[in-house]
């Protein structure tokens, strides 16, 4: 299983980066993906091995790059929102690309999440949005191709960084990582939150609380949501209306089903999962590791 929250640099990266730092050639950052591509039950060594991701429902072209000179780290930052999603996305991986200075672009990094970040079609009203941001130590830092994006939402992070000097706690981190690119990932909506906070308001009536989504809706109070596309295997934390005839992994499909699903780290993590058909006196139940590898229902 690869390593969860951490930026694996591919091969096809490092053969970069010795070029990089023999003078051979420049490094551009070019684009940013955030992918529902399932990587978690591949190796390291396999990720290292990629040479592209697929499907890429959101992609940022020129995301912000800076160099910290206080430790040589470089930082490749971008958020990507759901303006163009017509349905919604479980991110589940994330991919840094970058060209050399002949315009060659190779698949630089990935971070594999075992909790996705979701993003909701776009409501036509209020996007919503996922940061990302990739650390890197290169040596030749002359030989990196700046950008000045001014597109990228500003984090209690960065108000941090400008306004005091640069906290010496990462400075240790770097003396721990060195030459290990680390992933420093945040679930915000659009107003960006930064990493150290434990609970955000996802303004969809969900909120994340250590990376995991809970569900809020409540019947009587709000209307519970309704999901009608994707797996089961996805639902996030809560009460869903999931519509099971457009669905995939569910008990059946030909009803919609009001699903609880519930989540405990025991035991390498369990989930539950209880299903009720709209209009029908019956419940199905679930529960296991992993729903995605051959978990099935119980009436």
């Amino acid at each position: 299983m690869a390593t969860p929250n951490v930026g694996i640099l591919t091969n096809a990266g490092k053969n970069l980066i010795d070029r990089v730092n023999a003078g051979q050639t420049k490094i551009t950052f070019s684009k940013i993906v955030f992918s529902s591509m399932n990587n978690n039950q591949l190796t390291d060594d396999q990720i290292k091995a990629l040479t592209t991701v697929a499907p890429q429902e959101i992609v940022v072209n020129n995301p912000k790059v800076t160099l910290d000179n206080n430790t040589g780290e470089t930082r490749i930052r971008a958020t990507g929102n759901n303006k163009a999603l017509s349905d919604g996305v479980y991110v589940k991986t994330y991919a840094v690309y970058a060209k050399d200075d002949s315009g060659n672009e190779i698949l630089y990094g990935i971070t594999v999440s075992p909790n996705p970040n979701y993003l909701p079609e776009y409501d036509g009203v209020t996007p919503q949005a996922v940061t990302y941001s990739y650390k890197v130590n290169i040596s030749n830092t002359s030989n990196i191709t700046f950008s000045n994006s001014n597109d990228i939402y500003v984090s209690d992070t960065d108000l941090s960084e400008a306004l005091q000097p640069y906290a010496k706690t990462v400075d240790v981190n770097q003396q721990l990582d060195k030459k290990v690119n680390v992933a420093d990932m945040r679930k915000p909506a659009s107003d960006v939150a930064g990493i150290e906070e434990i609970v955000h308001d996802n303004h969809d009536n969900t909120i994340t609380a250590n990376k995991l989504i809970y569900d809020l809706s409540k019947t009587g109070i709000t209307p519970i949501t309704i999901i009608s596309s994707g797996s089961f295997n996805d639902l996030p934390l809560g009460t869903v209306l999931a519509e099971g005839t457009s669905m995939t992994d569910g008990p059946d499909t030909a009803h919609a089903f009001t699903t609880t699903t519930l989540y405990s780290n025991f035991w390498n993590g369990r989930k539950l999962q209880i299903a009720i058909p709209d209009r029908f006196n019956l419940m199905y139940f679930r529960v296991g590791g992993f729903f995605d590898s051959g978990m099935t229902w119980n009436s």
